[in-house]
């Protein structure tokens, strides 16, 4: 069915997982611990990375996590985090690929990093 539908975009799986993802909206969890819904709220988790005899901080805003609305407990997604992680990881090797001066520290945003997409793919019928 993937392949039917990605067929219907022009035959790009990448076009149709990017529709996705933007349609996509999440709902409200409950919290484990006392059962109240969680409501989404936007934190600051920093990186740091050690080059040579140096340190560079990367500070990503803005990562939605989950909050209790009624005891304040705070759940972040495991896999969520370990894709920003991922992403600040590639962000560090093109500072350190592109021979420019790496700053003791910098700021993203998770808003920032969601826009940084692949070129689309060029389908050409023949």
């Amino acid at each position: 069915m993937f392949d039917l539908k990605a067929g219907f975009l022009g035959g790009s799986t990448a076009v149709l997982i990017r529709k996705a993802v933007e349609a996509y909206q999440p709902t409200l969890q409950k919290n484990v611990c006392c059962g109240e819904e969680m409501t989404v709220i936007h934190n600051t988790e920093s990186f740091p990375y050690i080059y040579g005899n140096q340190e560079c901080i990367i500070h990503v805003t803005d990562i939605p996590m989950w909050k209790c609305q009624q005891c304040g407990e705070v759940e972040e997604d495991v896999t969520l985090m370990a894709a920003v992680e991922e992403s600040t990881d590639q962000v560090f090797e093109s500072l350190l690929n592109s021979g420019d001066k790496i700053p003791e520290e910098m700021h993203l945003s998770f808003d920032e990093m969601l826009e940084k997409r692949e070129p689309e793919q060029q389908v050409v019928n023949g």
